[in-house]
């Protein structure tokens, strides 16, 4: 398949633009680890979901614009449109991120503060109307026995 040169200057552009949509899918991935999902695991997992929508999508743009040929200055404009949004847009997002992150912790050990306190007085509570139970049916059975 031949492409003339206007049709390659389109597809560099549209690889380009494409690039930066995978920058911004690859921002939700930096979301999740920013909200704390930072262990070993969960991160080879969110990389290979990550990787393997990113080959997918190139397949799918691939067959849509360059009928499934392979071209390097398609490929190339989708690594420097990813790298790009990195650099600008993405370097931003990143201390939005941290931020949200950083309240969401907050929040969920606050959270987790106030779960562990309330379920200590309930704890508590039930093991004071328990005992008050027991102390009643004990004094009923002494009244009961007379």
């Amino acid at each position: 398949m031949h492409l003339s040169l206007f049709e390659q200057g389109e597809v560099f552009r549209l690889a380009f633009i494409f690039g930066i949509g995978l920058g911004i899918f690859y921002d939700l991935f930096r979301l999740i680890r920013a909200m704390g999902f930072t262990n070993q695991r969960s991160i080879f997992f969110q990389d290979l979901l990550f990787m393997s929508c990113c080959s997918v999508l190139c397949f799918f743009f691939s067959q849509a614009f360059l009928h499934g040929h392979f071209r390097v200055y398609s490929a190339f404009a989708q690594i420097l449109g990813f790298v790009s949004y990195r650099i600008t847009a993405g370097t931003l997002t990143g201390y939005i991120y941290k931020c949200v992150g950083s309240i969401y912790q907050k929040l969920t050990s606050l959270f987790e503060h106030i779960t562990v306190t309330f379920g200590c007085i309930l704890h508590k509570t039930y093991l004071t109307v328990l005992a008050n139970c027991i102390k009643i049916s004990k004094e009923m059975r002494k009244y009961s026995e007379k």
